[in-house]
């Protein structure tokens, strides 16, 4: 269909799987776009492309996006440090084999800054993106993290100045993903290391949950497969070195609150039906949601 391009591959051989649930323009407000909002299964019209299978949002979609993701404030995630440094302490582990001491490393979609100061205690030189300025400010004032307040093309990197981009839960929120590709490969040194986060659509969850998977959400609009993502970081200059599963720590209260949908300082508030469980089930959890991390190297 002409009108709907695959934004990734840009084939016009496209079609929809999944009509709108509800009008967007009737929802959206900056809490949708912080990293915990709950919004899962209330999802624009998606479509896929019959040539490389990548599932994207129209462009529509996401009309203003960027003014709600820079007013966007998520102090639960801030909550959630404990538990999110051990997910991230995985990935650096991971990473780890592939990077010399000192590695200069860009984490793109930084938030408030968690891995970046893993890495920095791990003794690499860190730079951040992130578009949420109370994040960029926490970032800069209370963590002393160099963090640029944008999108990464926007940053005016050198070419090939870090051995290491991260890209953790970035991708599936992208537009132009062949555009981000393009800088992101510009500014690593050759042979130099991108890993990426982003939910896989052809995970076990994915297909049993259908429209209702907790990946398809009102702020992504791009979605990948490992194949789909091994075709598109191939032809963009990657060769790909691992891609497994992505596992992440939260506490089962926040996954509870998650599924229910609701916030988690009102399902532990004192008094509610739940909160006496919830605090029983207070204790730390590690799976895999159905999201893949995938380590690549420019060629």
């Amino acid at each position: 269909m002409m009108g709907n391009p695959c934004i990734s591959c840009g084939s016009s051989d496209t079609f929809t799987i999944f009509d709108a649930r509800r009008s967007l323009k009737s929802s959206v407000s900056a809490p949708v776009f912080s990293p915990t909002a709950h919004d899962f299964g209330i999802i624009s019209p998606l479509r896929r492309c019959r040539a490389c299978g990548v599932i994207f949002a129209p462009a529509a979609a996401e009309e203003g996006a960027r003014g709600l993701y820079a007013d966007s404030k998520d102090p639960l995630y801030v909550s959630q440090a404990p538990e999110r440094c051990v997910t991230y302490r995985r990935v650096l582990f991971l990473l780890r084999r592939y990077l010399a001491q000192g590695a200069q490393m860009l984490d793109i979609g930084c938030s408030y800054g968690l891995l970046l100061k893993l890495a920095r205690q791990e003794g690499m030189k860190v730079n951040g993106v992130e578009l949420s300025r109370d994040a960029v400010k926490h970032c800069s004032d209370t963590e002393g993290l160099d963090v640029f307040c944008g999108e990464v093309e926007e940053a005016g990197f050198k070419a090939g100045y870090f051995d290491c981009v991260t890209a953790l839960e970035v991708l599936e929120h992208l537009r132009e993903p062949q555009r981000f590709i393009g800088t992101v490969r510009e500014i690593l040194k050759p042979g130099g290391i991108l890993c990426l986060a982003t939910p896989d659509t052809a995970s076990l969850s994915a297909k049993m949950m259908g429209r209702r998977w907790w990946s398809y959400r009102q702020m992504h609009v791009c979605y990948f497969s490992k194949a789909s993502i091994t075709a598109f970081l191939s032809r963009n200059g990657f060769s790909i070195i691992a891609i497994l599963p992505y596992r992440k720590t939260f506490r089962i209260s926040y996954i509870v609150g998650c599924l229910l949908r609701r916030q988690q300082k009102d399902m532990r508030a004192a008094g509610t039906p739940l909160s006496g469980l919830l605090s029983f089930f207070d204790l730390p959890l590690t799976m895999s949601f159905g999201d893949m991390l995938v380590i690549a190297r420019r060629d």
